[in-house]
């Protein structure tokens, strides 16, 4: 595996995103006005209030992999895990199920079943999903 800059980034943040950089021009305005806040217009709180409804990020793990595990038990039940969810996991439950069962084709069996543990906002689904559950949130962005 070649190292890059974006895995040394990656791990130097341990699988947080970092902020994005400042334009030029912000940080002069800022450093002239820090005792002033401007103030927050409509736009900006109507956005922020809409993201954090359905809002959700899938951290990953200190060694840049996503937290998605399969939990095999003695009598051969298959279950995969997601961990490390901040923000919304009902949302993240309704779009995974969906996912899911669009693409089960086996019309004899049901589709997927994801649960969520209140405990701890881990996702549970029944069968062995990991390989599926890693590249859709790979191209999600996560």
């Amino acid at each position: 595996m070649r190292s890059t800059i974006s895995t040394f980034a990656r791990m130097a943040t341990r699988g947080r995103r970092a902020p994005p950089p400042l334009p030029p021009s912000a940080i002069a305005s800022s450093s002239s006005s820090a005792l002033s806040t401007p103030p927050i217009s409509d736009d900006i709180a109507s956005s922020s209030s809409s993201r954090s409804e359905g809002w959700y990020h899938v951290n990953r793990s200190e060694g840049g992999e996503l937290p998605v595990y399969s939990k095999i038990r003695n009598g051969g039940g298959i279950t995969t895990i997601i961990r490390k969810v901040d923000g919304d996991v009902r949302t993240l439950q309704n779009q995974l199920t969906t996912y899911l069962s669009d693409l089960h084709i086996d019309p004899f069996t049901h589709s997927p079943k994801v649960t969520v543990r209140p405990t701890n906002n881990h996702l549970q689904i029944k069968g062995h999903w990991v390989q599926e559950v890693k590249g859709w949130l790979e191209g999600r962005g996560f």
